[in-house]
């Protein structure tokens, strides 16, 4: 969790307490209107979703939703889900 600074000695992200795909991007040049200018965050994983380490919050699974509905992206990011459990 480099990117984070500060957020790495407080919190856990759910990715990788999920068991996330660790080659799964959420930012992909497979999408048509992906910015190309983002060349450092272009085709990696740039999205997150954070719990408070010691919440008692636990992550199941998660992963990216990356296939066009319709054949349309929603998004030039692909979602990130995780299936959380509190307790």
């Amino acid at each position: 969790m480099r990117e984070f600074g500060p957020l790495a000695d407080i919190a856990d992200d759910t990715w990788e307490l999920g068991g996330g795909d660790p080659a799964a991007v959420t930012l992909s040049a497979a999408v048509p209107f992906a910015p190309r200018d983002a060349t450092k965050q272009l085709d990696r994983r740039i999205d997150h979703i954070l719990v408070s380490r010691g919440s008692g919050v636990s992550a199941r699974s998660a992963f990216t939703v990356d296939a066009p509905v319709g054949g349309v992206y929603p998004s030039d990011h692909f979602p990130v889900v995780a299936d959380v459990e509190w307790g």
